[in-house]
């Protein structure tokens, strides 16, 4: 699945704290893969001023990434849960119709 900048540091921010040792591994597995590399921060000029995040969308290259089905899940999960307490945020919504909507449908076939 490919995920933009602003798609891959969404998910980093809603990845479980706290959970099992078996999650908590597909958590560290998960940071490693949605995390800008050097050469990408370099490239498109990712920098942090106070709240906010700037970078270059123009330079920015999405990210092809092989989610398995359990790291899927718990990102839908963690949706579902900002969604049930009305915190999803704009920003979200893309990774709603990634995981979510995509979730949904799977649950059809």
């Amino acid at each position: 699945m490919k995920l933009n900048v602003l798609e891959r540091i969404s998910v980093l921010q809603i990845l479980p704290k706290e959970s099992n040792i078996a999650m908590l591994k597909i958590v560290r597995d998960l940071q490693g893969l949605l995390a800008l590399s050097e050469a990408e921060v370099i490239s498109i000029g990712f920098k942090v001023e106070g709240d906010n995040m700037l970078w270059n969308e123009k330079k920015a290259v999405d990210k092809d990434i092989n989610f398995g089905e359990v790291a899927s899940k718990m990102i839908a999960d963690e949706l579902k849960k900002l969604d049930g307490a009305n915190s999803l945020k704009a920003s979200h919504l893309s990774l709603w119709e990634k995981f979510v909507d995509v979730e949904g449908e799977n649950e059809k076939k």
